[in-house]
């Protein structure tokens, strides 16, 4: 092969030379003058002679041959074009098909590039993780090195296979290292030859990827609609940073499954809101609910948000907590609602618990109290007033402790006017009334219940 090389670089400058190269050696062949040349005097001693005869006689103190004095020519050579043996070798290389695996002895240590991450979270910090990496290895033995692992990694969940690799590939065994800020699996494999474009699957679960659910919403009560979003939030305190990953999530004790449509990042010790759904529910209302502490004339006033009509089960999740918004009438975003979903069980509508309301105030004054049946059984009365003081309107349902037992309301009217009660399953021991109040007034409710003597 170095002959070959050397023989290209004489032709080459022949080919440039000209004639005038070959003017003084006109007795001799051009193809023995390059055999001379390539394979020394020794090959062709005739043609030898003729050449090193009409050589001029080299001066010791200014010849570059000289190894007393100067370099030799090859030394002159590896001086401006490197050393002549890298070259060939170089050259021998890529014609014979050295790689890399050849030039490798011994044991090999491989760090496998992550390529794909899924990751599905779940209920109480846990999260099921699925990697593929990659697996470009030598034959023999070599020691793989999966770095960027969840501190909080389940050793025991640990599960791995391989991708179109031949069957001489062997996985002999694993252990996991880390400390306080990383962790890494070194897994252990051999193969019979050398594998190239193949992938590694990594299975396991960790501790620390936590997800809950929230609501925030835009609440237009002229228009008598609400726009509901439903986010997921993801804080991850595994150690890991997910660059590349695609989520998805299965909170079955909410009876939730949602997955990102796209992949994402997630730095360690770092908080993500990825949005679920999007909802435009109508009609939405505002209401004022009053509801009497037992054995008391004070009331616990809380506004409300509530939306009818909802037959979806899978819509909402109840007990969850939920922020709203509304416009003010200069045109900016106010916050009208902070607290918790509630969808009661026949999922025909829910609310929104929102903020205190100090603007509406409930009093309550007994009218009347007779005994009847042999002292079993009394008649109350009561006046409950309502002062709503601002500017808006309000629906105001009251709540009105009358305690176990079968008791009746046997009369309730608004100036006047009889208005509906009703007794709600959920609350058995209240009766409840909703009576409308429009801005800047009040109104009074007046109702009469047969109760039994406790």
């Amino acid at each position: 092969m170095r002959t070959a090389f050397l023989a290209a670089l004489i032709v080459g400058y022949f080919f440039f030379t000209g004639p005038q190269a070959c003017a003084q050696y006109g007795d001799i062949e051009p193809f023995d003058l390059v055999s001379y040349l390539v394979m020394g005097p020794y090959e062709d001693p005739a043609t030898g002679q003729l050449l090193d005869s009409d050589l001029p006689e080299s001066d010791p103190e200014t010849s570059p041959g000289s190894e007393e004095h100067g370099l030799t020519q090859e030394a002159v050579f590896e001086q401006e074009q490197g050393p002549v043996s890298a070259i060939f070798d170089e050259i021998d290389s890529e014609v014979s098909g050295e790689n890399q695996c050849d030039a490798i002895s011994g044991d090999r240590r491989i760090e496998v590039a992550e390529r794909a991450c899924y990751v599905r979270v779940m209920s109480e910090g846990l999260a099921c993780v699925r990697e593929i990496r990659s697996l470009d290895i030598c034959p023999g033995k070599s020691s793989l090195i999966l770095k960027n692992l969840p501190t909080s990694i389940l050793e025991d969940s640990v599960f791995l296979s391989t991708w179109n690799v031949p069957a001489g590939v062997t996985i002999d065994g694993y252990r996991l290292v880390r400390d306080n800020d990383s962790a890494e699996l070194h897994v252990d494999i051999s193969s019979a030859e050398e594998v190239l474009g193949a992938g590694l699957e990594l299975n396991y679960i960790t501790e620390n990827l936590f997800a809950s659910l929230s609501y925030t919403g835009f609440f237009d009560g002229k228009a008598g609609m609400l726009r509901l979003s439903e986010w997921l939030t993801v804080a991850n305190d595994t150690g890991k940073h997910f660059k590349e990953a695609m989520f998805s999530f299965s909170l079955h004790e909410l009876g939730f499954g949602h997955t990102i449509p796209s992949s994402v990042a997630l730095p360690p010790s770092e908080k993500r809101l990825f949005l679920s759904n999007d909802y435009i529910l109508s009609p939405a209302r505002t209401i004022v609910v009053a509801e009497n502490q037992p054995g008391t004339d004070l009331y616990n006033i809380t506004e409300l948000i509530k939306v009818e009509g909802l037959h979806d089960r899978q819509l909402l999740i109840p007990s969850s907590p939920v922020t709203v918004y509304s416009m003010d009438t200069d045109g900016f975003v106010t916050l009208s609602a902070r607290g918790t979903i509630h969808k009661p069980l026949e999922y025909s509508w829910f609310t929104v618990e929102t903020l205190d309301r100090p603007d509406v105030v409930v009093q309550r004054a007994r009218t009347g109290e007779e005994m009847t049946s042999g002292g079993s059984i009394r008649d109350v009365s009561y006046m409950i007033n309502i002062d709503n003081r601002s500017v808006e309107p309000a629906i105001v349902t009251i709540y009105e402790y009358m305690g176990p037992g079968n008791w009746i309301v046997v009369s309730a009217t608004v100036d006047a006017n009889p208005v509906s009660h009703s007794r709600d399953l959920s609350r058995r021991e209240y009766a409840t009334f909703s009576v409308e109040v429009p801005a800047s007034s009040s109104r009074a409710l007046f109702y009469r219940a047969r109760i039994p003597q406790r």
